[in-house]
């Protein structure tokens, strides 16, 4: 009779062998030559697009699409989610969100919001705001069932900007996808609701949702478009980021992203 733990350890050292040759690392396809809208752009960054249909990944700068940064203003996703499923927020539309009178960047900003207008206009107070409502350890337990990034939101506060939460280019498509499919956690209903909030390009045949962000504290400065393009019966999910070196790279973010699945058929 043989040994079971030879036998064990023979199918332990199996399984390790054939783990590369599945899952997320075989459909990951390297794509150096969609780099050059960086290099016109002049800056370094990674962009990754999930075709659903192929059921591929393709990445330019895998190294980076692997590593954490901070979410930025697009971690107002997830935290639209928390809030309308907390009850936080009752109605994406109608709940007003008080301004707190102090002048912030954005002038849309200073004024009440809602929260669909606070998510399209990126209004950093209010978000503030929601996160203290919602409470570190609740949004934390939502973070680890989104399997959001490293699910931790701790730390300098606003965390999304200056604190410990990180989260890749591939986590990011990752917890998108997961949205468009109805395949978290929460309400349908609270899915739907920000998903027709993210809609910020319609055309023939096609629809964009995306949410851009953009974290100062860093050196060099972060800028992120993450989102997914619907065309005809296929979706493309996908998760920018870049280095800001200078102003016009802000505007960059969302023509790098859009030049790109253009040339991956995503858009016309």
């Amino acid at each position: 009779m043989p040994d079971l733990t030879h036998v064990a350890r023979f199918v332990l050292a199996l399984l390790l062998c054939l783990a590369p040759l599945s899952g997320s690392t075989a459909e990951v396809e390297k794509r150096p030559d969609i780099g050059r809208h960086f290099d016109v752009a002049g800056t370094q960054g990674t962009i990754a697009v999930r075709d659903v249909r192929a059921d591929s990944t393709i990445v330019h700068n895998r190294t980076r699409a692997e590593t954490g940064f901070l979410p930025a203003s697009t971690f107002k996703i997830p935290a639209s989610l928390v809030a309308l499923e907390t009850g936080v927020v009752q109605d994406a539309h109608k709940d007003v969100l008080k301004w707190d009178g102090v002048e912030w960047i954005v002038p849309a900003c200073n004024t009440d919001q809602t929260l669909a207008t606070a998510l399209v206009r990126s209004c950093v107070p209010i978000f503030a705001a929601l996160g203290k409502r919602i409470g570190e350890k609740r949004l934390n337990a939502y973070l680890a069932d989104f399997d959001y990034g490293n699910h931790d939101a701790t730390g300098s506060y606003p965390y999304w900007l200056e604190g410990n939460l990180r989260i890749s280019a591939l986590e990011q498509i990752a917890f998108l996808g997961r949205l468009r499919r109805n395949d978290l956690p929460i309400s349908p209903e609270h899915m739907q609701t920000v998903r027709d909030i993210l809609v910020i390009e319609e055309g023939d045949g096609y629809v964009m949702r995306a949410k851009t962000g953009w974290a100062t504290s860093p050196e060099p400065e972060i800028g992120w478009v993450v989102g997914w393009v619907e065309r005809g019966d296929n979706a493309y999910l996908f998760a920018l980021n870049v280095d800001i070196l200078k102003p016009e790279h802000i505007a960059a973010r969302l023509d790098i992203a859009k030049a790109v699945l253009k040339d991956l058929g995503a858009l016309p």
